[in-house]
C-alpha cells in the first residue's frame, strides 16, 4: 500500500484552529515530517532551530508547550531525540494502491507522497527553493503568491546575492514593499547641490549599503 499525506485538507484544518504563524508553522511542519508507521516526528531540536530560522531556543519551546496546551500536540520525553505526536494526524493520511511498472499493485515500505499546494508549486519552479523554504516565504507574505512572484523576480535580477532565499525572507520579516524602491519621486533643487559634481558609486557599494539595512551588517 501507498500512503500519502494530505497536506491541504491538514493546513486547511490547522488555519481553521486560531494559531499563531509560529503555532501554524509548527503543525505543519511535525506533520510533514511524521513517520506514518509510527505516527510521530523525531527531529533534533537544532532542526527545529533550522526550520524557523532561528537562534532562540525559547521561541521553540513556547510554541511546543503552547500547543501542547491546547491539546494539539503531545510530546514523549523521554528519549534521546522528543517524540512529538500531532493529534489528529492519522485524519490526514490515506492508505492507496500503487502499481509497478507491470501494472500489479506493488507495497513500498511506508513512501509517503508529498502533494504540493499550488502556491508553493509557483514557488519552487520560479526558485528551486525546497519545499519547506517556499512554504515559509509563503507564511511571511500572506499566501500572496503573487507578491511573492514580483519579490523574486526582483531579488534575481540583482547581482552578487548569493542566498536569495535570506535575502526574500529579510525583505518580508521587514515589511519591505519593492514597488515602493521603483517610483519616481520629485527631485527637490538646491542650487548648491546643483553645481557639485555627482559621485560615481560602484555596484557592490550600493550593495553594501541595502545589505547593511537590511541585515544590519
Amino acid at each position: 500500500m501507498n500512503t500519502s499525506k494530505d497536506f491541504i485538507k491538514f493546513r486547511q484544518y490547522v488555519r481553521s484552529l486560531s494559531l499563531s504563524v509560529n503555532e501554524q508553522y509548527m503543525l505543519e511542519y511535525l506533520f510533514e515530517y511524521t513517520n506514518v508507521q509510527y505516527m510521530y516526528a523525531y527531529p533534533k531540536f537544532s532542526d527545529l532551530l533550522l526550520a524557523f530560522s532561528t537562534t532562540s531556543k525559547n521561541r521553540i519551546s513556547s510554541t511546543i508547550k503552547k500547543l501542547e496546551k491546547k491539546k494539539l500536540l503531545f510530546v514523549d520525553r523521554s528519549f534521546t531525540n522528543n517524540r512529538y505526536h500531532v493529534v489528529n494526524a492519522e485524519l490526514f493520511i490515506h492508505q492507496g494502491k500503487h502499481n509497478d511498472k507491470n501494472g500489479t499493485e506493488a507495497p513500498l515500505n511506508g513512501q509517503v507522497e508529498f502533494e504540493l499546494t499550488q502556491e508553493e508549486k509557483e514557488v519552487i519552479d520560479a526558485t528551486n527553493f525546497t519545499r519547506n523554504q517556499a512554504k515559509s516565504l509563503l507564511q511571511l507574505c500572506n499566501n500572496k503568491v503573487d507578491k511573492l512572484i514580483s519579490m523574486i523576480k526582483y531579488v534575481s535580477n540583482k547581482a552578487n546575492i548569493s542566498n536569495k532565499f535570506g535575502y526574500i525572507k529579510a525583505l518580508l520579516e521587514r515589511g519591505i514593499n519593492i514597488e515602493d524602491t521603483k517610483g519616481n519621486y520629485p527631485k527637490k533643487s538646491i542650487s548648491f547641490v546643483d553645481n557639485c559634481s555627482s559621485r560615481n558609486y560602484t555596484e557592490e557599494w550600493y550593495q553594501n549599503i541595502e545589505n547593511r539595512l537590511l541585515y544590519g551588517l
